[in-house]
Parts: C-alpha cells; structure tokens; sequence
C-alpha cells in the first residue's frame, strides 16, 4: 500500500465497521432519522468518490505522458491507456449516479419518524 492509498483503506475500514456494527438495531440505530443521517453521509461519501477515481488514475496518466508506460505482457501502453481512460470514466459515472441515487434515498426518508410506545 502507499502513501496515497492510506487515506481510502481508512474509509474501506469505517466503512466495513459501519456495516457490521449497523447489522442490529440497538440504542442511536433504530428510528427513521438514524436511517436518515447514514444515506445523508453515504450521498456526501459517494460525491467525492469521482474526484477520488480521477486522481487516482492521475499517475498512470502522467506516466504515460512521460512515454514511460509500460505493459506487463508486452502490450501497446497507448492502447492500454485508452482501457484505462474508458474505464475511469465509467467508474466516475457510475460514482455520479451512486451519488445521485443516494440523495434521493434520502429525500425519501426525510419525512419519515417513528411513532414512540408512549404516542400509542
């Protein structure tokens, strides 16, 4: 792992925690607002991920540049690059409509709440 890539193993770990953690209801997660507040933090995490995948692609991209790409199994750099490209961009859409999907997520629970025993 390097450097860089310490930041995004943290989050891959807060991540994992959250979903282990969340998998029983207990005291702070068990009405609609708890529901509410996660998807509000998903939504901000995954409109970050597209600049995330950008950059992350960024050394390649200046390797390439640089005309020192190389392709393990002998293979045309520039048409690897061009994969690389195509596939970035896919990602960072898809990360674009995650992030999309996830608002309305949450406009959805917005009005939501739970009628409390004693409301009975």
């Amino acid at each position: 792992m390097t450097e860089m890539s310490k930041p995004l193993a943290e989050a891959s770990e807060l991540v994992r925690k959250f979903n282990h953690e969340s998998r029983h209801l207990a005291a702070g997660w068990e009405f609609p607002g708890d529901a509410y507040s996660a998807v509000a933090e998903l939504a901000d995490l995954a409109r970050k991920l597209g600049q995330a995948i950008d950059q992350s692609v960024r050394p390649v991209q200046t390797t390439s540049d640089a005309g020192r790409l190389t392709v393990d199994d002998g293979g045309d750099p520039d048409v690897a690059m061009v994969r690389v490209q195509n596939r970035r961009g896919q990602a960072v859409y898809a990360a674009l409509r995650l992030s999309y999907a996830l608002d309305e997520l949450h406009s959805a629970l917005s009005p939501l709440g739970a009628r409390l025993p004693a409301d009975s």
